[in-house]
């Protein structure tokens, strides 16, 4: 799970990697911030959720034409993560998952790639920038070559839910039956004692993702156990859990974050804007 506070020098030797990986900033990708406001637990409405239902073909064209050489023209950092991608990942490269091209690999490395941290832009992107994305919005073809990479590892792992942890070291609001979405590619791990320490006891989450995709075998670390949570998934909040703060420690029980929300995929993504036109 990838990122952000560091905790002390032992948590950034174990988890170094992790913490510097993909989501840097867990669930949400403006942690360092001045607001001191809990961060809510909503429907993302800013986020740019399309799944590319109905326009897969179409889209992988305007990626392959279009949106794939514009990115690399005007993000060089972008450029050089995508090139470094195409090393690991050339034509003579044949992926263990007969429907994931050489592409979708490709923008897997660029994603986790913890040199290049193309995950910090790109989430601050998906998640704020849906009002405008048509022509704010420089990511188009990693959005959707991660989505579908996404889409398809769920199909090959047997479209199963499973379940997953996430922690945070900053406030969230949320109630119990609220709906809420990430609204942007949400990492998680399979461990939950990976969260906790990141979160270092404060927020944690107990995930059921359905839509979510083991990156197990992609990423730079064999023991991450990373889960990735797609924009569109949508949650219900089935459990807030408040635990008592040890004073003497300022810290909850060792054993139990601060506050602990469980979540519940609705088995129903909400995807409400579209890259293509209709």
């Amino acid at each position: 799970m990838r990122r952000d506070h560091i905790l002390t020098f032992a948590v950034l030797c174990v988890f170094h990697a992790w913490t510097l990986g993909v989501d840097s900033n867990m669930i949400y990708p403006r942690l360092n911030r001045r607001n001191p406001d809990p961060i809510p637990l909503d429907m993302a409405p800013d986020s740019i959720d399309d799944s590319y239902d109905g326009c897969r073909k179409n889209m992988l064209c305007e990626v392959t034409n279009k949106f794939l050489p514009e990115v690399k023209n005007v993000d060089r950092n972008f450029k050089d993560a995508w090139e470094d991608a195409m090393k690991l990942y050339n034509n003579n490269h044949k992926s263990n998952v007969e429907q994931l091209s050489n592409d979708h690999l490709r923008a897997i490395h660029v994603y986790v790639n913890p040199q290049r941290m193309i995950y910090v832009p790109f989430n601050e992107a998906t998640r704020s920038l849906g009002k405008s994305y048509k022509t704010h919005f420089k990511y188009h073809s990693l959005h959707f070559l991660l989505s579908d990479a996404l889409r398809i590892l769920n199909e090959a792992q047997g479209k199963q839910c499973v379940k997953t942890f996430r922690g945070a070291t900053v406030a969230y609001q949320g109630k119990e039956d609220d709906t809420m979405r990430f609204g942007q590619f949400a990492s998680s791990t399979t461990d939950e004692l990976v969260a906790k320490i990141y979160a270092n006891w404060k927020t944690c989450f107990k995930i059921t993702t359905c839509f979510g995709a083991s990156l197990a075998g992609f990423s730079q670390l064999e023991d991450e156990n990373e889960v990735l949570i797609p924009p569109y998934e949508v949650f219900k909040i089935a459990k807030v859990t408040k635990n008592k703060v040890l004073e003497e420690k300022n810290k909850v029980n060792e054993n139990e974050c601060e506050i602990v929300y469980e979540l519940e995929s609705t088995e129903t993504p909400k995807s409400v804007r579209k890259t293509l036109d209709s």
